[in-house]
């Protein structure tokens, strides 16, 4: 095989993934990473000068920005020293199983300690919902976040404090009541009672999601076009080495036939690089072009507002 023809199958594959690499995405990582950083020095200071309730959102803003194990320590610490004690522990498990992708043994041992501390001290609400309340559409919500239906029943780590209970469906008026904890280590349960019916020429529309399907399909494209250029890029690094390798074993271009098996190989993963750069770039630009054309909702009735999902904080911070 012609060396000019083994570069090229290298150098066009590789040239497509730099056509299709959106300087949008490029520009929007930096951007994160800067503020989370900033956002995370800021933090560090306010809480070394006592200001930990100022402190405390900056740490989880920055970890939302950008993932680490260093901010969700130091969320963590924050937390308790608000005395949040779930969220605390939450922020500090989140810690233990990021610093465990990242083969950080040392903190991850001390993410688990902290969290071990935390443990026996966490107060526990249940939120018991009987079948008679479960109308179609029906969604629960603890302090404005969603409650998963897997959470019904069970006593789930909770802070102290004030927390109030939602319980909305379509059609139906809106129920709340509102439960205090009061200790460390406490205990306390609240039943969801059948929801009244609204009269059906005022019953409020179903909530939607922010940006309905339009912007649920194209987060899901980008999200299976980057797997996609991952994969590529993998492909086109083995392919570049067995290219190295034929280079060195093959002059003139003329391989051997024990080498036969190689330069099948070399073929395969030249076949499936160009496919999967092409393909997910394709596809992750086609899903960037329907999450920026997303028309905004509609606005939703007052009481009503679409799950924003669950845990304590969001987890998410600096390395």
């Amino acid at each position: 095989m012609a060396l000019h023809v083994i570069a090229a199958r290298i150098l066009i594959p590789l040239a497509a993934a730099l056509a299709l690499a959106s300087p949008v995405f490029a520009g929007e990582s930096a951007g994160n990473e800067a503020a989370a950083e900033s956002l995370f020095q800021e933090a560090k200071r306010l809480a070394a000068g006592g200001d930990f309730d100022g402190a405390c959102p900056k740490f989880a803003e920055s970890n939302r920005l950008s993932a680490s194990v260093g901010a969700l320590l130091s969320l963590g610490d924050c937390l308790e020293q608000t005395h949040k004690l779930a969220s605390s522990w939450g922020a500090f498990v989140a810690a233990g199983i990021l610093a465990r992708t990242r083969a950080d043994t040392a903190r991850e041992n001390e993410a688990g300690r902290r969290a071990a501390l935390l443990s026996p001290r966490l107060a526990k609400l249940a939120i018991v919902v009987p079948p008679a309340a479960r109308v179609p559409g029906f969604r629960i919500y603890r302090n404005g976040e969603g409650v998963g239906e897997a959470q019904f029943g069970s006593l789930m780590p909770a802070d102290t404090g004030q927390h109030t209970i939602e319980a909305r469906a379509p059609g139906y008026k809106t129920w709340s009541t509102t439960v205090r904890i009061e200790t460390e280590g406490a205990a306390a349960s609240v039943e969801i009672r059948p929801l009244d019916k609204l009269p059906t020429d005022v019953a409020p529309a179903v909530p939607r999601g922010d940006g309905g399907p339009q912007k649920t399909v194209g987060l899901a494209a980008v999200g299976v076009g980057v797997a996609g250029l991952v994969v590529g890029a993998i492909t086109l690094g083995l392919d570049a080495s067995t290219h190295a390798s034929l280079a060195q074993q093959c002059p003139m271009g003329q391989c051997p036939g024990a080498l036969q098996s190689t330069v099948n190989a070399y073929h395969s993963l030249g076949i499936v690089s160009s496919t999967a750069l092409v393909a997910g770039g394709a596809l992750a630009a086609t899903g960037l072009v329907l999450v920026l054309t997303t028309p905004k909702t509609s606005p939703q009735p007052a009481g009503v507002s679409p799950v924003v999902g669950l845990g304590y904080v969001g987890l998410a911070g600096r390395f």
